[in-house]
């Protein structure tokens, strides 16, 4: 079981993914933005993030670049309907729409590559 960050200014999408992931029987917590997740990174280091990258207030670039900036090597997937043409070294894409099967593969693959 994991502990597993959700970042999604979609809350039905935070939700659909909390659930889905309890199911997988990780510990999941929800921000809505990345300077919530921020804080929710300072209460409780997850062993993951699962992030959107275009967010209000701070998106999911942003938030990698504050990880980064911390020290913190915490594996990453990005989400997004844009596909990226670069990614830092390490942190895993899924394109939206995703299917689910995939996603929980992306998942299983970062935390497994982490530990």
């Amino acid at each position: 079981m994991a502990n597993i960050l959700v970042v999604d200014d979609n809350g039905e999408l935070c939700n659909l993914l909390h659930d889905l992931l309890s199911e997988e029987g990780h510990d999941v917590r929800c921000a809505l933005h990345g300077l919530a997740a921020l804080d929710e990174i300072a209460r409780r280091l997850p062993d993951l993030v699962l992030t959107d990258i275009q967010m209000p207030h701070l998106d999911g670039i942003g938030l990698l670049g504050s990880l980064i900036e911390r020290g913190l090597r915490i594996p990453i997937v990005l989400m997004s309907a844009v596909r990226q043409r670069e990614l830092p070294q390490g942190v895993a894409f899924v394109a939206k729409p995703f299917d689910l099967d995939d996603l929980l593969a992306t998942v299983e693959r970062s935390l497994s590559t982490a530990a």
